[in-house]
């Protein structure tokens, strides 16, 4: 926490605890009213501009000097009542307007760094209403401006961004049917019965599913845990005219009279997915309480008591610290087909024995090498890939882009298809360059959505054939640091032809013929 109106300072000295102390994240939050300082004289309006550009000038600069950085940028809020009364909105001179203009200038800068995120203040003074959040008593006994209920929602808001920048998001939601998706016990009320309309409860239920496609569409899984007849339930799914979700919507379905914690499990199987991935709503708080007892990993919000406040509460309680988003890749557009096409795959796995179903997949890998375009897909699976994650290195996209730019590291980015799909980008490999015959692997990371078909070897065959047509290569050293979940991977090196030696593993000249035997072999 900087002093106060120490902004500036900290941002210039470079003996500054922003300088030296080398944070994750910065979070500059400042009052626009005593920012702008905005002022009438002869009926002009006046405020600090000049005060605006230095202070985005130096964040700039901070940005692009410390990429490890994730800096967050909070937009201003003005008074809206001020002297100006009803000149703000029938003249020419306008306070809304300087918010709206410095607002853009600061969304403009976090647009040019990728360091850089923007948090969006003005929305939560909307929603919350600047009387509940501001307390001119404290603002003018000690320059403390904001009430508890600001700091708590400042807080929550900054917690779901920081978590959305860093890839910690949940990616399965887990629906129960009746009194959830729709109103009404479908065994009990006929298709008829069932309150889904655009109109009173019915149309609560009916924006609730809009919102949860909506969630579909830019990454998360849905899944059903229901307890009924799976042909009742199906009759209202596939034949209401009101329903906003279809069975395509769900990557997997579990309707039947078991625990909902078996059948939770029974979808994290099916799905290859950690229930710490997993949300799960309905509105029977036995239910609820029955998931939290048996599958503490698994998040299970409390359902609303009213209703009406099911779609408010199912964006403040549930997409915002669960499902936050920061950038959209063409993979999250796709997410759920992709998923679809693996239990395909693995359906179809079944049939032949492991050779014959790899060899029959016809995998094609494009590699590609330093591709600005793909920087936040590959950020976005070092945050998130754990399992076959060799060590579970976390970087951000300013890092990525700093990496890309530096002629002592290759970023790699694999791209999958077979013949059932593609896949997008699935693997990420950094390699530092140490010297003109010698290379160690930072990162060597792959979706579990393709483990078991050895495409890791694969890609490391590939890439290192690559890097040795450049240079013939004496020295390959690789680090595998162990987690809690990437014991998956702990043979991989070895299995390639790698050598332990203390905390590294290294391979020399006979690594390539290893790769081949085991690719081909």
């Amino acid at each position: 926490m900087a002093g106060y109106n120490q902004f500036m300072f900290e941002l210039l000295n470079p003996q500054s605890a922003l300088h030296t102390q080398a944070p994750q994240a910065a979070f500059f939050h400042l009052d626009g009213d005593e920012l702008l300082n905005v002022s009438l004289d002869d009926g002009t309006i006046k405020w600090e501009k000049g005060m605006v550009n230095d202070f985005l000038t130096q964040v700039a600069l901070y940005a692009r000097s410390t990429p490890a950085t994730t800096i967050i940028l909070s937009g201003i809020v003005l008074s809206p009542f001020t002297i100006l009364t009803h000149l703000n909105h029938n003249s020419g001179i306008s306070v809304p307007r300087i918010q709206e203009t410095v607002n853009r200038k600061i969304e403009k800068t976090a647009r040019e760094h990728a360091n850089i995120h923007y948090f969006d203040f003005p929305a939560i003074v909307t929603h919350y209403g600047l009387e509940s959040l501001v307390d001119d008593k404290f603002w003018y006994l000690g320059r403390i401006k904001y009430t508890n209920t600001a700091y708590v929602q400042l807080a929550r808001h900054l917690k779901s961004l920081v978590d959305a920048i860093h890839g910690k998001t949940r990616k399965v939601l887990v629906l129960d049917l009746d009194n959830t998706l729709w109103g009404g016990v479908i065994g009990e009320d006929d298709l008829q019965g069932i309150q889904l309309s655009e109109e009173g409860i019915g149309k609560v239920y009916r924006d609730f599913q809009q919102h949860i496609k909506d969630l579909k569409s830019i990454g998360v899984l849905l899944a059903i845990c229901s307890k009924n007849n799976e042909a009742d339930a199906m009759e209202v799914i596939e034949k209401h005219p009101m329903m906003v979700l279809h069975d395509s919507d769900f990557v997997a379905k579990t309707i039947n009279w078991n625990n909902k914690a078996d059948n939770i499990r029974r979808i994290s199987k099916e799905l290859e997915l950690g229930l710490d991935s997993f949300v799960f709503i309905d509105d029977n708080p036995v239910e609820r309480e029955l998931v939290r007892q048996n599958l503490p990993d698994v998040m299970v919000p409390e359902f609303p008591k009213e209703i009406e406040k099911l779609n408010k509460w199912f964006i403040s309680d549930v997409v915002y610290p669960f499902f936050p988003k920061v950038i959209l890749t063409n993979e999250d557009n796709v997410k759920t087909d992709q998923y679809k096409r693996n239990i395909q795959r693995k359906a179809f796995e079944i049939t032949l024995d492991l050779n014959e179903y790899i060899r029959s997949l016809n995998i094609k890998l494009n590699i590609s090498l330093n591709d600005k375009s793909q920087i936040a897909r590959i950020s976005q699976l070092t945050q998130k890939t754990n399992q076959f994650n060799l060590t579970t290195r976390r970087y951000t996209e300013g890092e990525i882009g700093q990496f890309m730019d530096d002629s002592s590291k290759r970023v790699y980015a694999v791209d999958y298809s077979d013949k059932f799909g593609k896949e997008g980008i699935i693997a990420v490999v950094i390699i530092d360059i140490l010297s003109k015959d010698a290379i160690h692997i930072d990162t060597f990371l792959m979706s579990c959505r393709v483990i078991g078909r050895n495409v890791e070897l694969s890609i490391l065959e590939s890439i290192i054939g690559s890097l040795s047509k450049e240079t013939p290569l004496k020295t390959i050293q690789a680090d595998y640091i162990i987690t809690a979940k990437n014991s998956l991977a702990k043979d991989f090196y070895t299995k390639c032809g790698f050598e332990a030696s203390g905390s590294r593993v290294l391979a020399k000249e006979t690594l390539l013929s290893n790769l081949s035997t085991l690719q081909h072999g």
